[in-house]
């Protein structure tokens, strides 16, 4: 019976004794415990970067994911794979290897990246090693503010009385500026 886990990333082996008495004469024999090596479903998930520039164009390299496994990388199991499982937000992303990428899709004119509107994008990624079982995380894609240009002059009076003196008020600009 183990009297403890066996981990094959610490220790795979273990040389023990064991030894049989009868009550009046002892025997020792050596065996050595082999600790088969299984593959262990990652951990956890880390993004390098979680944040985006509003008003991007087309694709743009968010960060790089990697993931955390008890297996050594030597064994064969650590080799991941990620996916994208949900997305909350207006921002459209996918992964291509181990990099997260925002994609711009101005379909029906909309800014998918817009802060003035959608600050943050919530996105489910999983990570897989080939194990029974992956590993999901929740991450954060903050939008980054930038300066958005005026959309708009709005001039509340077009029209002027003819004789007016040099410098007479026409009206009042105001510009529309989403920030």
């Amino acid at each position: 019976i183990a009297t403890q886990a066996f981990d094959f990333e610490t220790k795979n082996f273990y040389n023990i004794i064991i030894h049989a008495d009868d009550g009046t004469a002892g025997f020792n024999k050596a065996f050595t415990i082999k600790v088969t090596n299984v593959n262990e479903a990652p951990t956890d998930i880390l993004l390098s970067n979680a944040s985006v520039n509003e008003n991007i164009s087309g694709e743009v390299v968010v960060g790089t994911l990697s993931s955390v496994d008890p297996d050594n990388p030597a064994s064969g199991f650590a080799n991941a794979t990620f996916s994208i499982e949900s997305s909350i937000g207006k921002g459209s992303y996918r992964i291509d290897g181990d990099q997260l990428i925002a994609v711009q899709s101005n379909e029906f004119g909309s800014n998918r990246f817009d802060f003035e509107t959608n600050p943050t994008d919530t996105l489910t990624i999983r990570v897989n090693d080939g194990s029974p079982t992956g590993f999901d995380k929740t991450l954060t894609i903050n939008i980054i503010d930038q300066n958005d240009a005026p959309t708009d002059i709005l001039l509340n009076n077009n029209v002027i009385d003819e004789n007016n003196a040099v410098g007479a008020l026409i009206g009042d600009l105001t510009s529309i500026d989403p920030d």
